[in-house]
């Protein structure tokens, strides 16, 4: 599947949760691997992923995309990060409103 612009992370309807049977999973898995912390595992992992199972990468993967991605860091380093998002949202937005009103036009025209 390619992109397009209902695949962005921003028309997701819901959020990707963790199963409650998987929560500290991978903490588990990095603390019993002697990593100080989950985010420092993930790097780790995504660093040399053909070395750790595929369960371990799709775990650190997840850690990095979102849980690690802000951890510790201040608002003046997420600030960039939500600036860059905000056109792509707001291009995402207005396609899909542009789509919505042209489809209620080609009904209004077809009647």
């Amino acid at each position: 599947m390619g992109y397009n612009q209902y695949s962005s992370p921003f028309m997701q309807k819901d959020f990707p949760e963790i199963k409650p049977e998987n929560k500290g999973k991978f903490t588990a898995w990095a603390k019993k691997n002697g990593f100080g912390d989950a985010c420092s595992a993930a790097d780790a992992v995504m660093a040399k992923k053909d070395k750790y199972s595929e369960e371990v990468v799709k775990m650190a993967n997840y850690a990095n995309n979102f849980g690690c991605s802000t951890k510790g860091k201040s608002p003046a380093k997420i600030a960039p990060l939500i600036a860059a998002a905000i056109p792509l949202a707001k291009k995402v937005i207005a396609k899909k409103v542009i789509n919505e009103v042209g489809k209620k036009v080609n009904e209004k025209v077809n009647q």
